[in-house]
């Protein structure tokens, strides 16, 4: 210390120590973790003590006595009397109809080709129809190869399949009839059975008719001597197109003949004409004929000379 006036002097205060503050902290560390330890320790050891006192007093207490049964006093019976059971009333069930689903009718298939039957009236026959086919089919890779005929519908197939431009038929009589028709396709399908209702109106029969016989004179004419030739093809031309009308044959006796029905107002041109038969020759041409209702039935002869007497013909 260094001297004042008057002979005073001031103390000097120490510097403070760092390592006072850090021991005081680790003192109250300490402090507070011993009084842990030694709280955890009475716990449990009070807990131990009367966890083992209470065993003991269980191993003292006195084993209890059984009382046989027979010494005991039967309690007295209680009758109980019970309420009659009360049958529950049964319930009918009600039943819900069942519905019956409702089953689609199945559906035809339609043909994959239908026939149309197209008639037309000949101009040759008044009788006579001319039957045309008309297929509809929706394949574009298939054809008609041919259609058959039942005329008059009676269910017996008149032709078989072919596939001509028309198909002719000429009526015994007239009346209403039910032709029928089927078409064939080129894979092999028959369409359904069409028909149709026609009706044939009433006409006039004619008839061209005559003998084949060998004129052995060359007259041209039949003499009481002549006979007939059988066999022999006639071909009956429709005039004026001199077109192939018919063919007959000759019968046994050399006798031939058509047969056809026209209408009221209708008129029918023919000419004959014969096939030479074997060994004859053919010298005169026939005449051409008209069938109608004032002229229903014309004779016409055919003759033929025998090459053996071709020298009697005149040039």
């Amino acid at each position: 210390m260094e001297p004042t006036s008057r002979g005073s002097f001031t103390p000097i205060a120490p510097e403070p120590s760092p390592f006072r503050d850090i021991w005081k902290e680790m003192s109250i560390f300490l402090a507070l973790t011993l009084f842990t330890v030694v709280s955890a320790i009475s716990v449990y050891s009070y807990n131990r003590f009367n966890q083992i006192n209470q065993n003991n007093q269980i191993s003292q207490l006195p084993t209890p006595s059984i009382i046989p049964v027979s010494t005991l006093v039967p309690e007295p019976t209680i009758a109980v009397t019970l309420a009659p059971t009360r049958k529950p009333t049964p319930i009918t069930p009600t039943l819900k109809p069942t519905a019956i689903p409702t089953i689609a009718p199945t559906a035809t298939p339609t043909p994959a080709t239908t026939c149309v039957i197209v008639p037309l009236f000949s101009t040759e026959n008044s009788l006579a129809i001319d039957f045309y086919y008309s297929a509809q089919y929706s394949a574009t890779n298939k054809y008609v190869s041919g259609f058959r005929m039942d005329f008059n519908g009676d269910g017996s197939w008149d032709t078989d399949f072919a596939l001509p431009q028309k198909m002719s038929y000429a009526y015994p009589s007239a009346g209403t009839y039910n032709p029928k028709m089927q078409i064939r396709m080129s894979d092999g399908e028959t369409s359904p059975v069409c028909s149709r209702s026609v009706t044939v109106p009433n006409g006039t029969t004619v008839s061209l008719n005559g003998q084949v016989f060998e004129d052995v004179n060359c007259n041209g004419v039949k003499d009481s001597g002549d006979e007939g030739i059988s066999g022999v093809t006639v071909n009956i031309f429709k005039m004026p197109e001199f077109s192939l009308y018919s063919s007959v044959i000759s019968g046994s006796n050399g006798n031939y003949s058509l047969t056809r029905v026209v209408g009221p107002n209708d008129s029918l041109s023919l000419q004959p004409g014969d096939v030479a038969s074997p060994s004859h020759n053919i010298r005169v041409d026939a005449k051409t004929v008209v069938l109608s209702a004032s002229q229903s039935s014309v004779t016409v002869n055919l003759p033929q000379v025998p090459s053996s007497n071709i020298n009697l013909c005149s040039n």
